[in-house]
């Protein structure tokens, strides 16, 4: 397998943007910069240092596509954009309605910044409101959803100047990839990861994480308070 040339590699800062949006082949896409070599920022699993720290960024970093192609002028863009009337049922049953329900959202931010001191849970719903410009999960309409979809690919393809951007269509293959990136086609089949199914292993994944870590810190007050229930019942 073909991996990307040691020049690539060594240069500071970015080196990949994936302009997409969740739901729009991002796991596929991460994983086949994995496999030419790049170090990928795809989702929660990764650190949260987004700045530097790797060499492509997918997924979570896409609401700061804009604010990367400024900061990393070299960095070359691959813009991926799925049909807005394919993408977005799935980005409201996945995303809208699943990541960001009540009241289970709220239960898991209270929990984890209670007892682990981290706050994913609100980060990614401002993110999400930020991005769609919504004040409420609900607010993220059909409406709001297209006009932030529209502007966010005019805006990209406005400031990316050809020769910096690549318009990729899932299906492609390795060939216009490898060629934009200046990379040899690896000897493998692209990846083709079904988010829905990719998207529900890692959930499954970060939930068992957040169980055992929550456990682990809390686990004291749970026993307290069993201890004092139990207590309560003999007095």
């Amino acid at each position: 397998m073909a991996a990307a040339t040691p020049a690539a590699r060594d240069r500071d800062g970015l080196k990949i943007i994936n302009a997409s949006l969740f739901r729009m082949g991002t796991k596929s896409m991460a994983q086949a910069y994995q496999l030419l070599g790049y170090k990928i920022h795809h989702g929660l699993l990764e650190s949260d240092a987004l700045w530097g720290q790797y060499d492509a960024v997918t997924d979570l970093a896409s609401p700061f596509a804009l604010e990367l192609i400024k900061a990393y002028p070299d960095a070359k863009v691959v813009v991926l954009q799925l049909d807005f009337d394919s993408w977005w049922p799935s980005f409201r049953s996945a995303i809208r309605d699943t990541v960001m329900k009540e009241p289970v959202s709220s239960i898991q931010a209270f929990i984890t910044s209670r007892f682990l001191g981290i706050r994913p849970v609100q980060a990614t719903k401002k993110l999400l409101f930020g991005f769609f410009n919504a004040k409420t999960r609900l607010g993220i309409d059909e409406v709001c959803a297209r006009k932030a979809y529209d502007a966010y690919f005019r805006d990209i393809r406005e400031l990316v100047p050809p020769e910096r951007r690549l318009e990729y269509k899932m299906g492609s293959g390795w060939e216009p990839l490898c060629a934009f990136l200046g990379v040899d086609v690896p000897d493998r089949n692209f990846p083709r990861e079904n988010d829905r199914v990719a998207q529900a292993s890692e959930a499954q994944s970060r939930h068992m994480t957040f169980l055992i870590n929550t456990t682990k810190v809390a686990g004291p007050w749970v026993l307290g308070l069993f201890a004092i229930g139990a207590a309560w019942l003999y007095i």
